[in-house]
């Protein structure tokens, strides 16, 4: 079943991190609400942070995000 119920249709194309988190989407929202609430995030979540520094103010801005895949 895809997002919204209905049957998957095994003819689409994929990549392996779009299905991965559509995977640990369901799986979040099945366990909400149990005692497993928070396995996939804390075993699979990391952090990435983003940074951009500006070479004319010197000026340093940081974005921490939260992610279960790293693009590469």
């Amino acid at each position: 079943m895809d997002n919204s119920g209905q049957p998957v249709n095994v003819r689409m194309q994929h990549d392996a991190d779009e299905f991965l988190n559509t995977l640990f989407d369901k799986l979040e929202t099945s366990l909400k609400g149990t005692n497993e609430e928070s396995l996939i995030s804390s075993n699979f979540r990391g952090e990435v942070i983003n940074t951009i520094h500006c070479d004319s103010c010197f000026n340093i801005k940081e974005k921490i995000e939260n992610v279960y895949i790293v693009s590469l």
